[in-house]
């Protein structure tokens, strides 16, 4: 079946595969650079194969964490999950080197992650509470507007 399997048993086109291939590679000698190039083309190709999608973005977010872009990383960790939908990242093919890797980028976005779903959450109970916008209505009366009964609003002061 398409995007369940490894690299051997793959449709896609080898082309993304080799670049997907040296993309890991380029990632295990350290050379990020070279890696996220790569890794940016093979996962143009990969997109119905979403094990191997996850698997790249994998790389590239490892590859911008070791190059402290911390912002890129953590995008194309947010992509990596996005492929495969809600299953576990640890389901995927990775070198075990790149695990223990994952596991520090992982850890270093749970607080972050789960501090941005709990402001999602809030957004949500806002927006049922009180319509799409998300705001409470305002009273729009002003001081000097008119009643109901369309006599302007004066206050005594004697």
């Amino acid at each position: 079946m398409p995007g369940e399997g490894t690299l051997l048993g793959q449709e896609a086109d080898p082309f993304y595969l080799n670049l997907l291939n040296q993309g890991e590679r380029s990632l295990l000698e350290g050379n990020y650079r070279k890696a996220i190039d790569e890794l940016e083309i093979a996962v143009f190709g990969l997109t119905k194969e979403t094990r191997l999608e996850a698997k790249a973005y994998v790389y590239m977010s490892l590859s911008y964490f070791h190059l402290n872009d911390l912002e890129q990383s953590k995008k194309y960790f947010k992509e990596a999950q996005k492929a495969i939908e809600g299953k576990y990242l640890q389901s995927l093919d990775l070198d075990e080197s790149v695990r223990t890797d994952l596991e520090s980028l992982v850890n270093s976005f749970k607080a972050e992650m789960a501090q941005e779903r709990q402001i999602e959450n809030i957004r949500e109970r806002r927006k049922r509470s009180f319509g799409q916008s998300g705001k409470r209505p305002r009273d729009h009366k002003k001081a000097g507007e008119r009643h109901r009964g369309g006599s302007p609003k004066y206050c005594s002061l004697l």
